[in-house]
């Protein structure tokens, strides 16, 4: 799973894009940045690719980049914060 940040060189090619976004199933989120002409969008790293290669072909696409979805750490390494703080009080 990767957030995806897409740029584009006109209005027109942006509103393309982010009707093509919000009709992908796989798609988590999807923001658009009407004044720097950005979609900021989540999806599993297969889907999106191809996605943002649509997008490409139809032009106006001028920077994409791909940031990974970093999870939580495992619950369990809260606990010793949680008996800490159940200890002070």
């Amino acid at each position: 799973m990767k957030i995806y940040i897409l740029r584009f060189d006109s209005r027109p090619s942006l509103t393309r894009a982010f009707d093509t976004l919000l009709a992908a199933p796989d798609v988590g989120s999807c923001m658009i940045e009407s004044a720097s002409q950005r979609i900021r969008f989540m999806a599993p790293d297969k889907a999106a690719e191809k996605l943002v290669e649509r997008i490409y072909r139809g032009g106006g696409l001028i920077w994409c980049s791909r940031h990974p979805v970093v999870s939580p750490p495992p619950r369990e390494e809260y606990a010793p914060v949680a008996r800490l703080v159940r200890a002070s009080v």
